[in-house]
């Protein structure tokens, strides 16, 4: 994959193909884990997600008088998101990703398999 890239797009833009040669096993490393597990590797924001909707109700909530009022609905506000966080998927391979078993393109490869797909190197075109 990594050699058809560079044999399509090493014409058209030279430097974006060496900069992403030289970070390509990092973009990969996502292919590595049970396809169970992509929704959650693709989520970047997972902390600032919850806050998103208490941004959005923050000029609302200038308007209340008491600040107990304020902070009761911001609590409401984030329990309520709270609820709505993905749970993990197949939370049963995070076993097998802890212990290093080997995935490629997400499918998880049988013992005998895994030993035959060791990553090799490419040859320099």
């Amino acid at each position: 994959m990594k050699r058809t890239f560079r044999l399509s797009y090493a014409r058209s833009g030279p430097t974006a193909v060496e900069r992403l040669e030289r970070d390509w096993e990092r973009m990969m490393t996502y292919y590595a884990f049970p396809v169970a597990h992509w929704r959650h590797l693709r989520t970047t924001n997972v902390i600032e997600s919850p806050f998103d909707a208490v941004l959005l109700r923050t000029s609302a909530a200038k308007r209340y008088k008491k600040l107990e009022n304020v902070m009761a609905i911001i609590w409401r506000l984030l329990v309520v998101v709270e609820q709505r966080v993905w749970k993990l998927g197949a939370p049963e391979r995070c076993r097998d990703v802890y212990a290093g078993t080997t995935f490629v393109d997400g499918v998880l490869l049988s013992p005998t398999a895994a030993s035959a797909a060791k990553p090799r190197k490419e040859r320099a075109a």
